[in-house]
């Protein structure tokens, strides 16, 4: 912490595992370096970032009485990426863990595939999202999305 507060931070809120080893018992190394790191920078926090959910899963069995679970799991979750966006939340949730976007707009490169924008877009008709975007000059996609 010492080497932290000499860059002017007074406190560390998270720290962050970003990718996952390759085999579970290297995966379970990386996440007891990361509590030992915790305790010297004094970080309230931890989470992971691109992990699914078996990986999750050993992080969470490696913490079990030995210290904090991980509270996130940053992922690229968005109408750019093609998955059951609802199922992984709620079984990140059955963890204890809570799912954050880094991608929220567009997925890994930045852009909204067209069909899923225009499914978006039929979602939004579909669900009154069109009168409520009108009246606010929004299309019913970035309703949604709101």
């Amino acid at each position: 912490m010492a080497d932290l507060n000499q860059g002017g931070v007074c406190s560390l809120d998270l720290l962050m595992l970003e990718r996952p080893a390759r085999s579970a018992s290297a995966i379970r190394g990386q996440w007891l370096a990361l509590q030992e790191g915790q305790q010297a920078a004094g970080a309230t926090l931890l989470g992971v970032a691109n992990f699914d959910l078996s990986e999750v899963d050993v992080v969470c069995s490696a913490s079990a009485g030995k210290g904090a679970s991980p509270c996130v799991n940053q992922l690229p979750l968005s109408l750019g990426v093609r998955m059951d966006h609802a199922g992984l939340v709620r079984a990140h949730a059955a963890r204890g863990v809570a799912v954050q976007s880094w991608g929220p707009l567009g997925g890994p490169d930045g852009r909204i595939p067209r069909p899923a924008l225009a499914e978006a877009e039929a979602i939004g008709r579909s669900l009154r999202g069109a009168d409520c975007a009108s009246g606010h000059g929004r299309t019913a996609c970035a309703v949604l999305l709101r």
